[in-house]
């Protein structure tokens, strides 16, 4: 669905902030114990900036009170996204969320209204009042029209950062000042100058730009739902690590951020089970897929014609899920008309599958 018309959103307040663990990286050599956020919050209609915030001093908790007004044309979601404002270099990612124009069809308290809480990514909430002025139209009703840039005196996305969402893992680029490696394919991120490589901003784990939509692991650092169904994810992994403090005797990266582990003795922690190596403050950050292959699991994927970003999918609507229950029915729908009759009834063995290959070594083979 597309919305056509006037968006009018107001910003209320946000609670619950918390930086993330790429904020936090400096605040072991300044000992800071309590970390107050400068917050401010970006809006986006389909990826394109509409407006922002003033930016609050020391607080986790701000109030806004601030609206905005746009025109939206084929219109499919709205994102809010907050950022620290930081002194030096870019702003820090905070939390984020995104709202599908579809979804406030369903879960408006009135007919053109929505007005609540809405969660954000992965820590906190945000109260926002969105009123829609306009129609509704199918993807498929509408035509495809060349779309033309429109140029104007202003600055064109200056020191701009896009988040990409993978599997909960808020992807930013990002400039590496030292040798890094990639925490997916394991290869060397090459490149000097601008920013080589893409890195989470909630586990810190960096990859290549070309791999970031590779990743088959949930971001650990995500926020749990109090109910998650078993539809909204098509397979799990959860094999947690044995990690061991370790006296490396050569130059060794850390498999998760990919930077050097610094020290001569007890640098890092060693998994004796999978061999992996990070450092003591990745450990919390780490995923639970100790003996997984994520290369060879994301190459079987494209194989079969499925990608890793879309294996699992939460709405950030904290009213209720009636975005994701539609999408869940609507498919479930498509499943039983392409179904025969005459398999109704019939249980599945294992000669209704083809073996392809095992992924993993060992008792870790999935």
């Amino acid at each position: 669905m597309k919305f056509n018309g006037y968006l009018k959103l107001r910003i209320g307040e946000a609670v619950d902030l918390k930086p993330t663990t790429f904020s936090l990286r400096h605040s072991v050599l300044f000992n800071k114990s309590t970390f107050l956020l400068d917050p401010y919050i970006v809006v986006k209609v389909n990826e394109v900036k509409i407006g922002q915030t003033h930016t609050k001093q020391k607080t986790n908790r701000p109030t806004y009170n601030e609206e905005f007004s746009h025109n939206v044309h084929d219109g499919k979601k709205v994102e809010l996204a907050v950022f620290h404002d930081a002194p030096i270099g870019y702003d820090d990612f905070v939390a984020n969320c995104t709202i599908q124009f579809e979804d406030l069809i369903q879960t408006s308290n009135t007919e053109e209204t929505f007005e609540g809480w809405v969660d954000l990514e992965p820590e906190g909430k945000v109260y926002i009042v969105i009123s829609l002025t306009g129609s509704f139209t199918d993807d498929d009703a509408t035509l495809s029209v060349r779309a033309f840039r429109q140029f104007t005196r202003k600055r064109q996305g200056a020191v701009r950062r896009r988040i990409h969402q993978v599997n909960g893992h808020k992807f930013m680029s990002t400039y590496l000042r030292q040798p890094t490696y990639c925490s997916h394919c394991r290869d060397f991120i090459w490149g000097v100058f601008g920013k080589q490589g893409y890195q989470c901003q909630v586990c810190t784990c960096v990859v290549h730009k070309r791999c970031h939509q590779l990743i088959v692991t949930a971001c650990p650092r995500m926020k749990k739902p109090a109910k998650e169904e078993a539809t909204n994810q098509g397979f799990s992994i959860n094999v947690p690590h044995k990690f061991n403090i370790h006296n490396y005797k050569v130059p060794t990266f850390c498999d998760h951020c990919g930077s050097l582990l610094w020290g001569l003795v007890k640098q890092g922690l060693h998994c004796k089970i999978c061999k992996m190596n990070v450092h003591i403050r990745c450990k919390g950050n780490v995923a639970p897929s100790c003996g997984v292959n994520s290369v060879e699991l994301a190459n079987r994927l494209a194989e079969m014609g499925l990608q890793a970003g879309g294996l699992s999918k939460r709405n950030s609507m904290s009213s209720n899920g009636t975005g994701v229950d539609t999408r869940g029915r609507r498919v479930s729908e498509k499943d039983h008309r392409s179904v025969s009759p005459d398999s109704e009834g019939r249980r599945l063995a294992l000669t209704d599958f083809t073996f392809l290959q095992v992924l993993g070594k060992g008792s870790f083979g999935k």
